[in-house]
């Protein structure tokens, strides 16, 4: 005779063949929901914790640019949003193909590769930062072909330059995000996305207002997407 025991029993869930066994009341709807959400933010918390300080810091830069004055604004604005991110989306997308790399070494049994990939995708993005440097040495030139103003494009020159260092950052903290190909695929389109909108924004009248507002609601926006970005990688 099939057991018709509680599916709940002093206070603990319990599954059958790894897998919940199918809920019949609402008790045991909400311990599921309980159990999942306990497990999710154990994984997720750290991720996105992360994730928003890695936005932070382009998001605190244009915070106290901001204070300095609209031209400053507009130029940090466009050397972020168009340069950082071009770089940003470039080197996410070949990073992410250590997370398939890394998943075949694992179901193999062989963790020693996993090691070996990491430093390996380290060194490929490396070389891809120098390869992106004169992007960054002629942002100036760049821009006044895309038709950003002078002021503008001089200012983000300038500080284009400073933030090298910060293109190199990414051949280290991408391979150990570990991103699947989808999701790098979706991410770079978003930030690819931003960088199309500010480039338009910059043929407008008054472009200095006009950018400078911009970068302030991509800002706020960001954070959103990073936040759901850092919930999602935990659950794959």
């Amino acid at each position: 005779m099939e057991s018709t025991a509680p599916l709940l029993r002093d206070g603990e869930w319990r599954s059958a063949g790894g897998d919940y066994m199918p809920v019949k009341t609402m008790a045991e709807a909400k311990a599921v929901i309980k159990t999942e959400t306990a497990k999710l933010w154990t994984i997720a918390a750290l991720i996105v914790f992360s994730t928003l300080c890695s936005y932070a810091i382009n998001s605190i830069t244009n915070m106290f640019v901001g204070h300095i004055g609209d031209l400053q604004l507009s130029a940090v604005a466009i050397s972020i949003s168009v340069i950082g991110t071009f770089s940003f989306g470039f080197l996410l997308g070949m990073g992410s193909a250590l997370e398939t790399l890394c998943g075949q070494a694992f179901g193999a049994g062989e963790f020693h590769m996993l090691g070996i990939y990491m430093q390996r995708s380290c060194i490929i993005l490396w070389v891809s930062c120098i390869i992106l440097l004169p992007v960054y040495i002629f942002t100036t030139p760049i821009l006044k072909l895309l038709g950003q103003e002078d002021e503008i494009a001089d200012l983000a020159g300038n500080f284009t330059l400073l933030i090298i260092p910060q293109l190199f950052s990414y051949a280290i903290t991408f391979p150990t995000q570990k991103l699947s190909l989808a999701s790098a695929v979706m991410l770079c389109l978003d930030v690819w996305y931003i960088m199309s909108i500010t480039v338009l924004i910059g043929h407008l009248e008054n472009a200095v207002i006009a950018v400078g507002s911009l970068s302030i609601c991509m800002n706020l926006d960001g954070y959103e997407v990073m936040f759901f970005y850092g919930v999602s990688a935990a659950i794959r």
